[in-house]
């Protein structure tokens, strides 16, 4: 299923945050003007689309997570699993737009622009992924008296990224642009990819991943914390 044009809303308040700025540390002006404008240009340049499809779950004896034709290991996606009957496995991507943009900045020295302009694309990647989550829950999970669990996708909390080639055999994100390379890499780069389970909201994991996790210096964790996620 394929889902388009995902609402966002984008602000230069956690835009600022995300960059490392705060009322204790205010942003110079000069790069609020130049955030400004980049948060304009994301308006047309990101274009959210998302294509996932629903499995059943079922847990192998050695710890695998079994979706449709496809087998997922790791402990801690096995976890985040537990007491779901269903699960969605996904894409979201932005398109290319955002990505070339921001790489035409850095070519021409305009480095402050071209950093910007990833970092709104970045919030806007994972603000398209909440709102996705939420037309899963809506289609998938409401309708069946169930709730959804946070996202969790390879490459996170050491879920190797390999098995990225077999979520995009289950689900085929070509089908909305995404392409992967050699070494697992999603193109265009805002780009995520990911499962999320369905079930009972009595037996299903509704925490953050990061729960199960002992890693600290993961870029996910700050995420989760701007974007008011349990950690």
């Amino acid at each position: 299923m394929i889902i388009d044009n995902l609402p966002v809303e984008i602000d230069l308040e956690t835009l600022l945050k995300l960059a490392g700025y705060s009322d204790e540390r205010p942003a110079p002006k000069r790069l609020v003007t130049v955030a400004e404008r980049v948060i304009e240009q994301a308006r047309t340049l990101a274009h959210p689309r998302a294509v996932y499809e629903v499995h059943e779950t079922a847990h192998a004896a050695d710890g695998a997570v079994l979706l449709g034709k496809g087998r997922f290991t790791g402990k801690i996606l096995n976890r985040v699993l537990e007491g779901s009957d269903l699960a969605a496995v996904y894409a979201v991507t932005l398109g290319p737009e955002l990505d070339a943009e921001a790489s035409r900045y850095a070519a021409g020295g305009d480095v402050l622009s071209s950093v910007l302009l990833d970092t709104v694309g970045t919030l806007v990647l994972a603000k398209a992924s909440i709102a996705f989550v939420g037309r899963v829950f809506e289609a998938q999970a409401a309708p069946r008296g169930c709730v959804v669990t946070l996202p969790f996708g390879p490459g996170q909390c050491r879920w190797d990224l390999s098995e990225q080639r077999v979520l995009f055999d289950l689900i085929k994100p070509t089908r909305i642009g995404i392409a992967l390379t050699d070494t697992f890499l999603m193109i265009p780069k805002k780009s995520v990819s990911g499962i999320l389970g369905i079930g009972k909201s009595d037996e299903v994991f509704t925490s953050s991943p990061c729960q199960l996790c002992h890693r600290k210096d993961c870029p996910g964790r700050t995420m989760f914390e701007i974007m008011g996620a349990p950690r």
